[in-house]
């Protein structure tokens, strides 16, 4: 696994592992709450946002006692940290993903999602791929080659679709989407 081999090594000289889930954390590939724990890395901090506020402004970051311990040697200071409202928010979030196991949703809709996609008969689709609702769409050309980049502007400018880079776009549901939603 290629995360857990360059913490590793990051680690082993010295190095601090960061993992970014602000956009696969909180359950959203399914298996997985952390997108880390897909490939048994373990990071010495993670940093998240978006899923621990669901639309309220909250980020967070979190790490290791020893890291901690070396921050609070040094004088910090954030104006929005600390927020005890977003902290109720945070815990909310965090209960309800748990109560209405909105992780085993994400893996059941994503499955039904990437089946729905692979059977779409469209030459411009090429390989779709994915984890829970982390899901990825090439756009291909008549040839099946890769779509070039000025067709896919033109259709972000289009569609506003999110364009992860010049030839595939990325749907990233929230872990409440329901079936029904992805039919349509």
């Amino acid at each position: 696994r290629y995360l857990k081999r360059a913490y590793e090594a990051v680690q082993k000289r010295g190095g601090l592992a960061i993992a970014d889930e602000v956009q696969t954390g909180f359950g959203r590939l399914g298996s997985h709450f952390w997108g880390f724990e897909s490939q048994n890395a373990l990071p010495d901090i993670v940093t998240m946002a978006k899923g621990i506020g669901n639309g309220f402004p909250l980020g967070a970051v979190v790490t290791t006692k020893a890291i901690a311990d070396d921050f609070n040697r040094s004088l910090y200071f954030n104006t929005y940290g600390g927020n005890p409202l977003a902290s109720v928010v945070g815990k909310a979030v965090l209960e309800v993903i748990e109560e209405e196991k909105l992780q085993e949703n994400s893996a059941i809709v994503g499955d039904h999602f990437l089946r729905q996609l692979a059977a779409l008969d469209e030459p411009a689709i090429g390989d779709v791929r994915g984890k829970g609702l982390m899901i990825g769409v090439e756009l291909v050309d008549e040839q099946g080659k890769p779509l070039a980049a000025a067709k896919t502007a033109a259709i972000f400018e289009d569609t506003k679709l999110v364009l992860f880079s010049a030839v595939q776009f990325r749907c990233s549901s929230i872990p409440c989407e329901i079936s029904s939603v992805v039919d349509y």
